[in-house]
């Protein structure tokens, strides 16, 4: 694996990144409370990284993080960094969780994501991995 890119927002969030070239993952690891400026600001940095754009799966352990922001938030996220990449650009994402909140976070994620995101949400790890593997 790469070494990580670790990135400190202004109130305390943090979050990275780590290139895992065997398995071809994306593994994105988020801390701390996250405002939409945080996303933007970590999703600013990866668009504009060709090793990242290349990996179409991504693992993210959303498990020590709370989104603190609104669904109308999130749609324009959705607006400004997924759907202007390139049309060849899909993402096969798995979200790990500990919570019913942050599983209806990540629910409303997806549904505004659309056919830009193939997403499913985990409560363990492992399944999180098997199904990036499509061991599902």
């Amino acid at each position: 694996m790469a070494s990580p890119v670790v990135q400190h927002s202004a109130d305390g969030a943090e979050f990275g990144y780590v290139i895992d070239r065997q398995a071809g993952v994306l593994r994105q690891t988020w801390r701390g409370t996250v405002s939409s400026g945080d996303v933007g600001d970590f999703w600013r940095q990866l668009f504009h990284d060709h090793h990242t754009l290349a990996l179409s799966r991504h693992l993210d352990d959303l498990r020590d993080c709370r989104f603190m922001f609104s669904g109308n938030e999130w749609l324009e996220l959705v607006k400004n960094f997924l759907a202007p990449a390139p049309p060849h650009a899909r993402w096969k994402a798995a979200f790990v969780v500990n919570s019913s909140e942050m599983y209806g976070v990540l629910r409303q994620f997806i549904a505004y994501a659309g056919d830009l995101v193939e997403g499913e949400i985990f409560y363990e790890m492992e399944s999180a991995e098997a199904w990036l593997r499509g061991e599902d």
